[in-house]
């Protein structure tokens, strides 16, 4: 009996827990998206949605420019922030502004980009398919270096009407840009 009264408390706190950390605001960003956390630190945010040429629906972000800037227009160098694997946009401003280098370069005279991968939780929409279904995921990281970086690079720089732009990446990231490396060089 005892058995049964511990296994009910513990179901018990486990399906709170969530809503008890929500409640205590131990990190008011834990719970927020991208945007959302972009914009409680004061910084300009935007948000797009593009699709792949196999029919993934990607989510990017960006941050036009810094808090303290004072020419808000005319053309400033791009950059697109990859994130590593298990990882998605929200990596690259986790911590403080001064700490994060999205809320850095942004400070620093660049617009940033950051993408979120398909598969990730704000790259969850196919076309035609459902993520409920198999074939769903069956990409790897060949798909996303073939199809998903090219597909971001053609919209930044057709959004920012620039030549080029800097790619900054970790982990998977990088493995990205190097397999992509004979897609992405027409955009150089």
């Amino acid at each position: 009996m005892w058995l049964f009264v511990a296994v009910v408390c513990l179901m018990q706190q486990t399906t709170e827990s969530e809503e008890f950390l929500r409640k205590r605001h131990l990190n008011p960003q834990e719970f927020m998206t991208t945007n959302e956390i972009i914009q409680y630190w004061g910084y300009p945010s935007e948000e797009y949605e593009i699709l792949t040429e196999d029919g993934y629906y990607l989510q990017i972000n960006r941050i036009p420019y810094g808090m303290h800037s004072s020419g808000k227009t005319g053309p400033r160098p791009v950059v697109l922030l990859v994130h590593g694997i298990l990882l998605e946009s929200r990596c690259w401003i986790a911590n403080l502004p001064n700490n994060s280098l999205g809320f850095f370069l942004a400070d620093a005279g660049y617009d940033v980009w950051m993408i979120n991968a398909r598969g990730t939780s704000w790259s969850r929409r196919h076309k035609t398919l459902s993520i409920d279904q198999e074939e769903f995921w069956d990409f790897s990281i060949h798909e996303i270096a073939i199809y998903d970086i090219p597909a971001t690079i053609n919209f930044i720089l057709q959004k920012t009407k620039q030549e080029g732009l800097y790619v900054i990446s970790q982990s998977q990231g990088g493995t990205l840009a190097h397999m992509g490396k004979e897609r992405i060089c027409p955009f150089q």
